[in-house]
């Protein structure tokens, strides 16, 4: 099976894989060579997935032999022998410290506190998805940090 991961700056994954596991609102569902097509949408997260070769890959988090994406919402199309996930935004690798990750969400979070008292519902949608992925991100991070 062959996988593309893209964003709209940039492609972040593209080769053969066995298997790739992708976060949906219903919950995390496994794409195999066997799946049937299909069209559907994709939450932030952390898309897992076996490359077809074990060899580490230079650039991308592994863990035991998965490569571990971060993903901002999306959509996934299963096609047949190849998957295309296109997603808002992709971290291979966080540039980002653990640390900086924290003091985001912790400003983030403030920031949410103080909208849902007298926000709409768009600007609390923002920052509630941004919240998403930056515990995706320190999620990474935590794998990238013991590796």
């Amino acid at each position: 099976m062959r996988l593309k991961i893209s964003t709209p700056e940039k492609s972040v994954y593209q080769g053969e894989i066995k298997s790739v596991s992708l976060p949906t609102d219903s919950g995390t569902i496994t794409i195999t060579d066997s799946s049937a097509p299909m069209v559907t949408s994709l939450k932030t997260g952390i898309v897992t997935l076996v490359p077809f070769e074990t060899t580490h890959t230079p650039g991308y988090i592994f863990s035991k032999n998965e490569i571990l994406i971060s993903i901002g919402k999306g959509m996934a199309f299963v096609d047949g022998k190849i998957i295309r996930i296109v997603a808002s935004s992709a971290t291979t690798i966080p540039t980002e410290s653990a640390e900086s990750l924290k003091k985001k969400k912790e400003a983030l979070e403030n920031e949410i506190k103080q909208l849902k008292m007298k926000g709409s519902i768009e600007q609390l949608s923002s920052k509630m998805n941004t919240l998403e992925k930056i515990n995706a991100d320190l999620q990474l991070e935590a794998v990238h940090s013991h590796a």
